[in-house]
């Protein structure tokens, strides 16, 4: 009876032990991640802007997808439904309340038209 006890305790204490390792390597990570710390590494190309959300917006709202091409390049990544075709772009735009980049937005097209921007 009390031999099983043991190794149960010694699970749970390296369960903790665990959970506390891997959260403090997050709290490390988030950390070293401020202002200071580029985004990726600069290699002498030229980096797109980042505007504030309201000029992306009124930027590209009602464009077709070549002329989103034309003024933005070419999206990260993009996806579809059966609704709609989505563009996702990193880090062009900033957080009006932190005024930090924001990591991704999302341009929504209807039509072949963009209809909606996330954040």
């Amino acid at each position: 009876m009390f031999g099983s006890a043991k190794p149960a305790r010694v699970l749970a204490f390296g369960a903790v032990v665990a959970v506390v390792v891997f959260g403090l390597g997050m709290l490390a990570a988030t950390l070293l991640r401020g202002p200071w710390w580029p985004a990726r590494p600069s290699d002498g190309r030229h980096e797109p802007p980042a505007y504030t959300r309201a000029e992306f917006t009124a930027l590209i709202m009602g464009k077709t997808t070549q002329e989103v091409l034309e003024v933005l390049g070419e999206p990260a990544r993009r996806s579809q439904d059966s609704e709609a075709e989505y563009w996702h772009y990193r880090q062009r735009t900033r957080d009006p309340l932190t005024d930090r980049t924001d990591i991704l937005v999302q341009v929504v097209f209807y039509d072949g038209r963009v209809l909606h921007v996330n954040y």
